[in-house]
């Protein structure tokens, strides 16, 4: 599947950035942290399955969208940025609205079983 760019809300100095996408039965995500888009820069992966998500779901809004992961269990995501309120939202663009739509379609076939 391809890979869905996304950001995260703006933490201070530090820029937080990657992709999302579903490979091999697993969520991934790929997550760039860097100090002003510059310094620091540090790269991490996490692996998700979709049998420990609650929920996949696409938020639009009018220039962003957001696809949102809602874990069964709330230390699931302690780890990863932009987690907040339960759930973990990707900040998209909206001309990425068909590629998200099909990425949270295929991840809640995949927590459901099909």
């Amino acid at each position: 599947m391809t890979p869905i760019p996304f950001t995260f809300p703006d933490d201070g100095f530090t820029e937080l950035k990657g992709t999302v996408r579903l490979e091999d039965g697993y969520v991934v995500v790929r997550l760039q942290t860097s100090l002003m888009g510059e310094w620091n820069k540090e790269e991490r992966m996490f692996k998700i399955e979709p049998s420990t998500l609650e929920d996949a779901e696409l938020k639009k809004g009018l220039f962003r969208d957001r696809v949102c992961l809602v874990p069964k269990n709330l230390t699931l995501f302690e780890d990863l940025p932009g987690f907040l309120e339960g759930e973990v939202a990707f900040r998209v663009w909206r001309r990425n609205r068909k590629a998200s739509h099909a990425l949270v379609d295929a991840i809640q076939r995949a927590i459901v079983g099909f």
